[in-house]
């Protein structure tokens, strides 16, 4: 099963659909901060371990980011899609 019981720094929410809900898209490989990378490995061992005969291919294109950041003068949310 791996350690998928470890504490992530980030919050990472994974939405799996088949291939038969989307337009086919073109993967592109993307510099991850490592933080990503360890929150992507992880929910990568879970699903392998609990769909032996599905395979993932992240289409990081679709995915958005929420960047939330206290500063002195004030706080700041960025949203990018």
């Amino acid at each position: 099963k791996g350690n998928t019981d470890r504490k992530l720094k980030i919050d990472l929410n994974v939405t799996v659909l088949t291939t038969g809900f989307w337009p086919t898209y073109k993967a592109m490989d993307l510099a991850l901060p490592q933080d990503m990378v360890d929150g992507v490995e992880m929910f990568k061992r879970f699903y392998e371990h609990e769909n032996k005969h599905r395979r993932l291919t992240w289409f990081y294109s679709l995915g958005m980011c929420h960047l939330k950041a206290n500063f002195d003068a004030r706080a700041m949310e960025l949203i990018l899609g």
